[in-house]
C-alpha cells in the first residue's frame, strides 16, 4: 500500500470520533502496480473500563467494482437517452417504469404523465391483445424478435411500429421486466403506399396506350398505297405541259 486519501483532514476525524464514536466514509487506496481501491470504512472508538479511549475497530469494505457497475449503468442511461429510437422499460405486470426522450417524441407523452401507467394505454383498441403473449415470453426468459405492429399516439393517430423486446435481469438474474426499443416506421409506410399507387397509375395508363397503337396499326396497308399512287391532278399536268 502506498497512499491513502482521507475525503476530510485525520483530525476531523479523530473529533468525531471522540464526539460521536464512530466515523464512517470512503478512502482511496493507491496501491503498488498504479490501480485504485475505493473503500467504504467504519471506524468505531473503543475505549477502556475506565472510559479513555483505547483504539479504533475498523471494517472496510471494498466498492470499486460497485462504482464501476454505477458508471457502467450512467454511460447505458446516456445513450439510451440520446437514441433516436424510443426505448421503454415496464414491469411484468405492464407497469412503465423508463421512457427516452425519442419516446417522448414519437408518441407526444413526456415521462411524467406516462411512468407508472400501463403500457396498453400506447396500444390500439385491436392491438391490446398482444400484450399478454408478449408478457408471457418475457416471463419464460425469451426474448421477442422484432415484429411490426401498431401503436398509438397521444393526439389518437395510429402510428406503423417496429417492436424489439428483451428482459430485464435483477442482481441475481431473476427477470424483474422487460425493455423494448420501438422504431418508427410511419416514412416507410409512406413511401411503400406511394409506391403502390403509383403502380397503379401505371397499371391504368398502359392499356390506353396499347389501344393507341393498335387503333393506329389499325389503317388498312392498301389505303396508305392508294394514297401515295394516285395520279397527279389536272393542275399538275397543266403545269408539267407548259
Amino acid at each position: 500500500m502506498l497512499q491513502t486519501e482521507f475525503p476530510t483532514a485525520l483530525s476531523e476525524i479523530e473529533a468525531e470520533l471522540r464526539q460521536h464514536g464512530q466515523w464512517h466514509g470512503r478512502v482511496r487506496h493507491r496501491i503498488r502496480d498504479g490501480r485504485t481501491l475505493i473503500i467504504a470504512t467504519h471506524w468505531a472508538l473503543q475505549r477502556n473500563a475506565s472510559g479513555q479511549p483505547a483504539g479504533v475497530a475498523e471494517v472496510n469494505t471494498g466498492i470499486s467494482d460497485h462504482e464501476k457497475a454505477e458508471g457502467a449503468l450512467l454511460r447505458l442511461a446516456a445513450i439510451v437517452g440520446s437514441s433516436h429510437d424510443a426505448v421503454i422499460a415496464k414491469t411484468l405486470d405492464g407497469t412503465i417504469t423508463d421512457w427516452n426522450q425519442a419516446a417522448e417524441t414519437l408518441f407526444g407523452r413526456s415521462a411524467g404523465e406516462i411512468i407508472g401507467r400501463s403500457v396498453v394505454v400506447l396500444f390500439p383498441t385491436e392491438r391490446i391483445g398482444e400484450e399478454a403473449a408478449i408478457l408471457k415470453s418475457i416471463r419464460d426468459g425469451r426474448r421477442v424478435e422484432t415484429f411490426e405492429t401498431e401503436r398509438l399516439h397521444k393526439d389518437g393517430r395510429i402510428i406503423p411500429v417496429s417492436i424489439t423486446i428483451s428482459p430485464i435481469l435483477d442482481a441475481n438474474l431473476t427477470i424483474v421486466g422487460a425493455s423494448k426499443i420501438v422504431r418508427d416506421l410511419s416514412e416507410r409506410v409512406e413511401r411503400d403506399r406511394h409506391f403502390l399507387e403509383l403502380q397503379a397509375q401505371l397499371a391504368h395508363v398502359s392499356p390506353m396506350s396499347r389501344a393507341s397503337a393498335s387503333s393506329a396499326s389499325s389503317v388498312p396497308p392498301w389505303s396508305m398505297k392508294s394514297i401515295s399512287r394516285s395520279p397527279p391532278s389536272a393542275a399538275m399536268w397543266g403545269r408539267c405541259a407548259s
